[in-house]
């Protein structure tokens, strides 16, 4: 997920508990900070899609 913040783009590893509901902030579970680095919270989505972290 991405946000404008300051005027850079951030991004933040969540997922959306409830997909029949809308997307809004408390239908959201977020992992981890905001990171400017897309790649590395790319990587930290895949690893918490294959169960590798807590």
């Amino acid at each position: 997920m991405s946000q404008v913040i300051n005027d850079r783009k951030m991004y933040i590893a969540g997922r959306q508990l409830d997909p029949t509901q809308p997307l809004h902030g408390g239908n959201v579970e977020y992992y981890g900070m905001y990171s400017d680095n897309h790649d590395a919270v790319e990587q930290r989505v895949a690893e918490l899609n294959a169960g590798g972290c807590a």
